[in-house]
């Protein structure tokens, strides 16, 4: 049977693509920033782990546009609807 307590409303989907979209950015930042360091010797930074961390926050960004354009769509269809 359905979880009817799972629902979510797009009001909720906007705030959970909001909070994914800065999450990424903040894991996208804190790698450019140790990427930055690559020439120091006294900061271990390993690249391969870096661009892997850049990549998979570039793809958690989109998941989570795509989310909140979802949402405007579901909140768009609710409005098209005619009582």
């Amino acid at each position: 049977m359905y979880d009817v307590s799972r629902v979510t409303s797009p009001a909720n989907a906007y705030a959970t693509a909001a909070y994914g979209m800065n999450k990424a950015i903040k894991t996208f930042e804190d790698s450019a920033v140790r990427t930055a360091g690559l020439g120091n010797p006294n900061i271990p930074v390993d690249p391969v782990k870096e661009v892997a961390a850049q990549i998979t926050s570039r793809t958690a960004f989109e998941a989570n546009v795509k989310t909140a354009k979802v949402a405007n769509q579901m909140i768009g269809a609710v409005l098209d609807i005619k009582v």
